[in-house]
């Protein structure tokens, strides 16, 4: 943006001065200080909507200048090729770069103070975009999902388009007299997320539901002798703990249980006996 507002002043002061100097017969002096004020005015008006808008309040009035200035001047500029007896092509050239200017202006400034706004929780967060694709092949999910990102825009698209699926699902439920095993989706809004919800995918088989118990994270040592001391140190005792001890660390080596369970065993006969 820089660059292409150095060349659009540039050209501007070259066509404002020769305006003002040769066709408006103003002296020299005097035609250089009315562009270099003209100028002045609009980067002024320009940093002034910057600033503004980066202090999160509305740029409309700085805004609404640096425009007018823009168009004043792409239409002196046309007016000036005229006069000189240029083809329109030029003038339509001469005039495009202010226009082109202010247009790369204002994507900036209203990039600049939605920034500031969502920082500081007054404008919401971009809501959620789909793919022409979904749009295409899936026209009702989409736009449900559509819908609930306009709702709540926390939600990313891949959010939105699971609680689509989820409402789908519930309906064709309610429709067939037999439900059939389907997708299952887990939604997780826990606190530890900082209050955004986040949504999991996965298969009735992952879920935490169905999935079986997990390994016992202590030792083999430790596991063996909670296990004796209910099932004894004797013959019967020692097997029933094997399989015990088998079932809570699927992973250990039955040779290193076995062997544990021979030493604590002995150990555990010598303190009783004692």
């Amino acid at each position: 943006m820089i660059t292409l507002g150095v060349i659009t002043l540039t050209l501007s002061a070259y066509g404002l001065f020769e305006l003002a100097h040769i066709f408006g017969r103003m002296p020299a002096p005097l035609a250089v200080v009315a562009v270099a004020g003209f100028d002045v005015f609009a980067i002024a008006c320009g940093v002034m909507a910057f600033r503004v808008a980066k202090d999160g309040d509305s740029p409309a009035v700085w805004n609404f200048a640096v425009v007018v200035a823009a168009l004043l001047t792409a239409g002196l500029q046309y007016v000036r090729t005229q006069l000189g007896g240029q083809p329109i092509a030029v003038g339509v050239m001469m005039a495009f770069f202010p226009i082109a200017t202010v247009i790369l202006f204002e994507g900036t400034l209203r990039r600049a103070f939605r920034i500031s706004g969502r920082r500081s929780g007054r404008v919401a967060p971009p809501r959620a975009s789909f793919e022409i694709l979904q749009w295409l092949l899936f026209r009702r999910l989409t736009w449900e999902a559509f819908r609930d990102g306009v709702l709540d825009r926390s939600l990313s698209a891949d959010a939105a388009f699971k609680l689509a699926v989820i409402r789908q699902q519930t309906i064709d439920a309610a429709e067939v007299d037999v439900v059939v095993e389907r997708r299952g989706l887990e939604l997780d809004y826990s606190a530890d997320l900082g209050g955004h919800g986040q949504i999991t995918s996965g298969y009735p088989a992952d879920t935490p539901e169905s999935a079986g118990s997990p390994e016992d994270v202590r030792t083999i040592a430790a596991v063996v002798r909670e296990k004796l001391e209910v099932t004894g140190v004797d013959k019967a005792g020692q097997d029933e703990a094997f399989a015990q001890t088998i079932a809570a660390k699927p992973s250990a080596d039955e040779t290193t249980v076995r062997r544990t369970i021979g030493r604590e065993s002995a150990k555990m006969s010598k303190l009783r006996s004692a």
